[in-house]
């Protein structure tokens, strides 16, 4: 056991190249070394919901201790002990008792354990940044879930305190450590599509000023007794609000909560969901880690005519470059990021990509978008290389119809397609060979951050990343919610030229007795 931050960095630092065989801190395969407790670092797992438990294997799976489990409910966190418990018990070779985990109700008792090296963090989004922030300071090493933060301020502080501590941190930007996204950013970052200035970006709205209800009965359950969870834990810093089963969905489910994202106490709707990922991917793609945009542009769509989302506009803001890059939040596409370059356009999202050879300055309309969405647009002589788009349903003369665009000449897969791609560009993605610029090549993210921490480098979603893509997630939703555009700088995360008003920068609403999970260096 690491009884101490320095005697882990030391033993990582003085092991690391003299002692540690390849793959040690890889994934556990075939061939297991068993180590001692003593050899191994430990992590606690704060938040175990459906996102937490996939973590929690994944975990398990390296060669860590999961030393604690913690969630306000009793019954998610009783069954993780016990995933904990099975696994030790089941793989006894590995050395590590099944008493090694206990669970836990408060995440500051994970956080302030001098035995846990790393903690891992799952929780609603309302809690990200001061989880993060107090671990850090209590000598942790990080990985949290996207989207990093709830507010502009709270990316601020989690860069200083990173920086301030010399932590590792990881953001669960896990499309980094997928193979077709870095395909598609290594594309894109060599000049194989040409010069571009524009990006699209397919994700939700914003959230919601009123309790999102798809059914409005639901308002029942409102109050409804459950002794299994610590709501006032789970409020933590938000306003203090009726407990709900859609808010905070009873014991273990197997589901996504979008209740609490769609609600402006907790999260920030789709902007925060999946901006978090596809901008980022534009951010790695164009090579605008650690800045961002120096203008945000309102929306000029329609306003929702949905009283339960506040009339906001749900797509069409815009974010412009210092170099004129400009990106758009658009509807109605099913790519998550679509490159427009003077020699083609790139379009990519999990497990599907797509390329088109030509001149892709065109301006994208609902026409072109479902055209490059269903693999049959033919703008401007532009030809076709490789398409991978998966399976969708659409009506087809009156009738919905399953869609599968797996074919030969094309791809059948997204593997297929990128080879295509590959031996269209004369390049090898996976030997590195053609591409004079490489990316950060990572092939798993929690195998990324484990190693990381071991070798003290940063991860492929770090302080220098992470919390940038969070604050394009908090930009573009205050448009939203604003209703209004203005100017940034991005080094100094703030507004410029006297635009915007600072106070949407922080929290907005906070409970009185909440003052103790103020977020600060």
């Amino acid at each position: 056991m690491f009884h101490n931050r320095r005697q882990f960095l030391q033993r990582g630092l003085l092991t690391t190249a003299a002692t540690v065989t390849p793959g040690l801190w890889g994934a556990i395969g075939p061939a297991r070394r068993t180590l001692g407790l003593s050899e191994l670092p430990t992590v606690g797992m704060i938040g175990i919901g459906l996102q937490g438990r996939g973590l929690l294997n994944q975990f398990l799976w390296r060669k860590v201790v999961v030393k604690t489990v913690c969630d306000c409910d009793r019954v998610r966190r009783d069954d993780a002990l016990r995933r904990v418990q099975e696994y030790y018990a089941e793989h006894a070779d590995l050395g590590i008792p099944k008493d090694a985990c206990r669970a836990e109700s408060d995440f500051r008792k994970v956080i302030e354990d001098p035995a846990i090296d790393m903690v891992c963090i799952a929780t609603p989004d309302h809690w990200h940044a001061y989880m993060v922030v107090e671990a850090m300071k209590h000598g942790k090493d990080v990985y949290c879930e996207k989207p990093l933060t709830y507010s502009v301020d709270e990316a601020r502080t989690i860069v200083e305190v990173a920086k301030k501590t010399g932590r590792i941190l990881q953001v669960g930007a896990m499309q980094r450590s997928s193979f077709e996204f870095r395909a598609a950013c290594e594309l894109v970052r060599n000049g194989f599509i040409g010069d571009v200035k524009y990006v699209e970006n397919q994700f939700g709205g914003p959230a919601c000023p009123r309790r999102p209800y798809k059914d409005f009965q639901k308002f029942a359950a409102e109050g409804a007794p459950n002794p299994d969870v610590d709501f006032n834990m789970w409020l933590g810093p938000a306003p203090n609000v009726p407990y709900s089963d859609e808010l905070a969905p009873r014991g273990v489910h197997n589901f996504f909560p979008g209740f609490w994202r769609e609600d402006d106490f907790f999260g920030s709707g789709g902007c925060g969901d999946w901006g978090a990922h596809h901008m980022d991917i534009t951010q790695w793609g164009m090579g605008k880690d650690g800045s961002g945009p120096v203008r945000v542009v309102k929306s000029a769509e329609s306003r929702s005519n949905d009283w339960n989302r506040g009339f906001r506009r749900q797509n069409g803001a815009r974010l412009i470059y210092e170099d004129g890059l400009e990106l758009l939040h658009v509807g109605g596409t099913r790519w998550g990021t679509v490159f427009f370059g003077t020699r083609g356009i790139l379009c990519v999202d999990r497990g599907r990509i797509a390329f088109w050879e030509g001149n892709g300055h065109n301006t994208p309309d609902r026409k072109m978008r479902e055209a490059l969405s269903e693999g049959t647009f033919d703008g401007n002589g532009m030809k076709k290389i490789c398409y991978y788009n998966g399976k969708y349903k659409r009506r087809v003369n009156g009738v919905e119809t399953e869609i599968d665009t797996a074919t030969e000449a094309f791809g059948r897969s997204s593997a297929e397609a990128v080879k295509k791609a590959e031996r269209f560009f004369g390049v090898d993605f996976k030997k590195h060979t053609g591409i004079k610029l490489p990316l950060y090549e990572s092939g798993n993210h929690v195998e990324n951050f484990v190693q990381c921490v071991k070798e003290r480098r940063a991860t492929i979603s770090s302080e220098d990343v992470g919390p940038y893509t969070s604050v394009l997630c908090q930009l573009v939703h205050m448009s939203y919610v604003h209703d209004t555009g203005f100017d940034w700088d991005p080094k100094k995360m703030t507004f410029a030229n006297g635009t915007g008003d600072p106070e949407w920068l922080s929290r907005r609403e906070i409970r009185p007795d909440a003052n103790r999970y103020k977020v600060q260096a």
